[in-house]
């Protein structure tokens, strides 16, 4: 079995879309979160016409909060932007609210906009996900790297 390649940094066009690596139409069949390292993993393989095609493994670190819509097989990914936080906070605006005695999705905020600020402050930003099939949301996190690799991940 090949061992994947080093994780290296996403790259954004100026129009805040994913453009490296190139992850329109990959098929999201696993995703994995390790919540007390605030690690978020999205397992990828693009599946159309000829392959043999890699797996690209999208990971976000210190992440604070995601949500995700319509998690089934299969999730078909249609883009990846990176947005600001407070874009976020105000689209899901309604979740957040009421989740926040729950702790979610940080233990202290007295309104939206402060929810913004603090999440500024601490370097988060947002990643909207895009599903042309299935999964879609959001994540909260400081960044966003990606690895090719020539098998699937496997899971515990």
């Amino acid at each position: 079995m090949t061992e994947p390649d080093a994780w290296q940094s996403c790259q954004f066009g100026a129009d805040s879309q994913l453009e490296h690596p190139n992850v329109h139409d990959n098929f999201v069949y696993a995703l994995n979160v390790q919540l007390e390292e605030q690690v978020l993993v999205l397992h990828t393989q693009y599946r159309d016409g000829a392959g043999p095609y890699p797996f690209i493994d999208l990971r976000f670190l210190g992440v604070v909060a995601h949500h995700f819509d319509d998690l089934v097989a299969p999730s078909i990914l249609f883009d990846i932007e990176q947005v600001d936080a407070s874009w976020i906070v105000e689209v899901w605006g309604d979740l957040f609210v009421s989740r926040k005695n729950y702790g979610w999705p940080i233990s202290d905020f007295a309104d939206l906009a402060d929810l913004s600020l603090q999440l500024t402050k601490s370097g988060v930003v947002g990643y909207r996900v895009w599903g042309s099939c299935g999964l879609g949301g959001f994540i909260l996190a400081q960044t966003a790297e990606f690895r090719c690799r020539t098998c699937p991940a496997q899971m515990a």
